[in-house]
């Protein structure tokens, strides 16, 4: 099968192709001048260049640059560079500069020298953008070390884009290397440190960002790092692209966790002091009850408050607030929705009549929670933030250990006395792992609403999924896994790599929960689709297929899978010559499945589909 595919692939690269994620070529020559009695590539600096447009960093407006063979621009206004440093940065003073210096954007400023056929080049075809690369340069004095690139882009916006191919390992970057942006003029006061880039750093009011490198193969190799301006003055980085296989949406069907308490005073005997955990799985999560386990409440500190309405959602956008995504299986959420009725979800789509009361009559086809649009945590309940007798819907982050709380502070509960009733409840989200903990500290039994008073516990993917049953979280204890019908699933390894003669390596595409088409047969019947386009999923419910995406726009190549076998099938590709960096070619798994199979009769077409893969050069 290995041969056949490396024929085929003939003809899908042939195909036009996405764009680039990572480019570091193109342009025309930036006329690099030698310094002293080095060559031009070593120790060479261009004379100031226009930008075509005016760039502001600090309180300083620019209209030239100046390249340096060293990995460094220099921003000017038609003059040389002023503070120029000579063989690389060398310390954080360098990138700070003295008083009177110019600014500079470094995306990798170190001691460099080219290698046969280096250049520094300029590219100035796109409107409001100046692009400038470092073609085919190595460490200085690092025999037999394979060459390697990187680019700058300046935009009238103010942000600044830094473009990486392979780096390999670099010895002497031990001695220093660095990359980010800085007003000069000796900003700051000298005590500021190295940030991460690839982390969501953010340099508040200082118009000085930068990540020192150590002396291994640096984490920004084959990524694209901006920095954008983030309103107050500074700076914030986002991995805008990187190489590798990355997913997006989830596979159908997969599993929904839930349990319904009919009332308040059932929902607080089962609740109060208690917490749910849920940790992601390579398909869904697993599902943890921690009796007494509310200690790990953590009350807001410093906290930001939600408008204060009712039967509304709200979003806290975590990646514009400067902290990491929200990992879940199948991708990673840059936004939180979150609802006044106690749940959160990683799409808008779940705020409308339907989805703001999933209680106990609405488990019924078309209308269950279960087929919510998007992806959700549910602690639902029918409070009310409005009132100004209670407390508000708040959300705070504890940077340690990258944790987001958003808590129900004393909020009030619908009843039909007006006493106070207040609850409080609190989401705890791991933005490093992607954990999720329910946390209810007080519950209230109040069941006078005439508009009920149940609550809803659990989690739902996107669209719709199959139902095991309800759960007692109480009596399950210690961990409950769900482990009836799981989502499709695709991944990959290892990285994707160019070889010498332009070829990739060997790449093993993993399905996993395969169904079988004739229980008990173990018959196995799916298939791989590649496309060089993506679409960002669409629903095949128009098939009968509902809760099922489309992530691929074009059947470029169908690599099919037919076996009796295990649930978990694997795929080996070895993509042919001539690949390029930045090269991206789209991959979803589908699988066929005696239609109406499900419960319910959902899926009357027998298809399900996987999360997609885009995997990048």
């Amino acid at each position: 099968m290995q041969r056949l595919l490396r024929l085929l692939f003939v003809s899908l690269l042939a195909l036009p192709v996405a764009a680039q994620c990572v480019s570091t070529t193109g342009g025309v020559s930036v006329g690099l001048v030698a310094v002293g009695t080095d060559p031009a590539n070593d120790e060479g600096v261009s004379p100031p260049i226009p930008l075509g447009f005016p760039f502001s960093i600090g309180a300083g407006t620019y209209s030239h640059f100046v390249a340096d063979s060293n990995g460094v621009l220099y921003l000017t206004n038609g003059g040389g560079a002023v503070g120029r440093v000579l063989f690389g940065a060398g310390d954080a003073d360098d990138i700070r500069g003295a008083l009177g210096d110019s600014p500079r954007v470094f995306p990798l400023w170190t001691d460099l020298e080219g290698a046969s056929g280096s250049a520094v080049t300029v590219d100035t075809s796109v409107p409001g953008a100046c692009k400038v690369n470092w073609v085919r340069v190595r460490e200085f004095f690092s025999t037999g070390q394979a060459p390697f690139g990187f680019s700058v882009t300046l935009e009238a916006s103010g942000a600044v884009r830094f473009a990486y191919g392979s780096l390999p390992a670099l010895p002497n970057w031990a001695t220093y290397a660095a990359a980010g942006i800085s007003a000069g003029n000796a900003v700051g006061t000298g005590l500021e440190g190295s940030s991460d880039l690839t982390t969501s750093a953010d340099s508040g009011s200082l118009a000085l960002l930068y990540e020192e490198l150590p002396g291994v193969v640096p984490d920004l190799a084959h990524k694209a790092i901006t920095l954008l301006p983030n309103g107050n003055g500074g700076y914030r980085a986002v991995v805008s692209c990187e190489y590798g296989h990355t997913k997006s949406g989830a596979g159908c069907y997969g599993d929904t966790v839930y349990e319904l308490f009919p009332n308040a005073a059932a929902a607080a005997a089962a609740l109060q002091g208690n917490r749910l955990t849920l940790v992601p799985t390579a398909t869904g999560y697993t599902a943890t009850w921690v009796s007494g386990g509310a200690t790990n409440y953590v009350a807001p500190v410093g906290a930001t408050a939600l408008p204060r309405s009712d039967d509304d959602q709200h979003q806290i956008d975590l990646v514009a607030s400067g902290l990491a995504s929200l990992p879940y299986p199948g991708g990673a959420a840059p936004v939180l929705y979150v609802h006044s009725n106690g749940f959160v979800s990683l799409a808008a789509t779940n705020d409308n009549g339907t989805w703001n009361t999933p209680y106990a009559n609405d488990f019924v086809p078309g209308r269950s929670f279960r087929n919510a649009p998007a992806s959700a945590f549910w602690a639902w309940h029918d409070w009310e933030p409005s009132d100004l007798g209670g407390g508000a819907v708040v959300w705070h982050h504890d940077p340690i250990g990258n944790v987001l709380y958003v808590t129900w502070a004393g909020v009030e509960n619908h009843a039909s006395q007006t006493f106070a009733n207040p609850g409080t409840f609190q989401f705890q989200f791991h933005l490093a792992t992607g954990r999720v903990d329910y946390v209810w500290v007080s519950v209230d039994a109040n069941t006078s609403s005439p508009r009920g008073s149940a609550h809803l516990v659990g989690y739902s993917p996107g669209g719709a999924s199959t139902d095991p049953g309800p759960l007692s979280f109480a009596d399950a204890g210690g961990t409950t896994t769900i482990d009836t019908f799981r989502a499709l699933t695709l991944d990959a390894s290892p990285l994707p790599l160019i070889t010498a003669g332009g070829s990739s390596n060997a790449i093993d595409y993993s399905i996993l929960e395969l169904p079988d088409f004739a229980p008990p047969s173990g018959l196995r019947v799916g298939g791989l689709v590649f496309s060089t386009a993506l679409l960002p999923g669409v629903d095949l419910g128009f098939l009968g297929a509902p809760g099922c995406q489309l992530h691929v726009a074009s059947l470029d190549l169908l690599v099919p899978v037919v076996v009796v076998g295990p649930s978990a099938q694997t795929v080996t590709v070895t993509f042919p010559a001539p690949l390029f960096a930045g090269l991206t070619v789209h991959v979803q798994a589908v699988a066929l499945l005696t239609p109406g199979s499900l419960p319910g009769g959902l899926n009357a077409f027998g298809l399900q589909t996987s999360n997609g893969l885009a995997t990048r050069f």
